[in-house]
């Protein structure tokens, strides 16, 4: 046998008082909004909601089975949730659980502000950059010349001969374990290097077409994680998606 529901709202009463839909008023809720994780369950959802964001409504409903009726009365809830979101963003226990500012680079990421998406993105960083030397700021996918992390590279006294070039991948506050400077603004660098007919074993110099020399390549290694004020300039780079299609 098929299972039937007929859902009939309740006649509202001729009194102009009642013509509007009650309100559930919960007290001192606001303490109360941000323990949805460790709500009872044996408590009715609806009493852990903001104050006036619920209303509720009172339906009959028929659940038919063979020529047997049951009349069943419930309530329906409804939520705004402009209202709820307002409410849930103004209270101060939900604001300190609300992560505001750039990524972060930790050992183990957990949460979304340490994921790669975050730190690749200049949407996430509230207003917080890296800055070159000139004071522009550093936005993730520019093409940089920068000094490495090893002391005794020549790219940390010679900055005119300095070869290090890369694409700024991610930006964030280092907050691993070995950090070099705890909390400090770093950048992650995907490694571009410049032609050269040794490079690679010579293995480039069979490209077709060859390979020119103002081409570089992109490395699919991670890269360094070195802190912002190790980049020295920004490199204007045009990449070429349209190369190898036919025309």
């Amino acid at each position: 046998m098929g299972l039937k529901m007929n859902l009939k709202l309740k006649k509202k009463k001729k009194k102009k008082k009642k013509k509007k839909k009650k309100i559930i008023r919960r007290h001192s809720v606001l303490n109360q909004q941000c323990k949805c994780l460790r709500m009872n369950q044996s408590k009715p959802f609806h009493t852990y909601m903001p104050e006036r964001i619920i209303k509720w409504t009172i339906f009959k409903w028929l659940w038919h089975y063979d020529e047997a009726a049951t009349e069943m009365r419930t309530n329906m809830y409804f939520q705004n949730s402009i209202a709820l979101v307002s409410t849930l963003v103004k209270s101060p226990s939900f604001q300190k659980n609300l992560h505001i500012g750039m990524a972060e680079f930790v050992d183990n990421s957990r949460e979304l502000w340490q994921s790669q998406a975050w730190g690749s993105s200049i949407k996430y960083s509230s207003g917080e950059f890296a800055y070159y030397l000139n004071g522009e700021s550093i936005f993730p996918s520019d093409f940089v010349v920068y000094q490495c992390n090893t002391e005794s590279c020549p790219c940390n006294t010679d900055l005119e001969h300095n070869d290090h070039m890369g694409r700024v991948q991610f930006v964030g506050q280092d907050k691993r374990l070995n950090a070099v400077v705890p909390n400090a603004i770093a950048l992650q660098i995907q490694p571009v290097y410049q032609f050269s007919p040794t490079f690679y074993g010579g293995k480039l110099s069979k490209l077709n077409p060859a390979h020119s020399l103002n081409e570089v390549l992109a490395h699919e290694n991670p890269g360094a994680i070195i802190l912002a004020d190790k980049v020295v300039s920004q490199v204007e780079v045009h990449l070429d998606y349209e190369f190898g299609i036919e025309n």
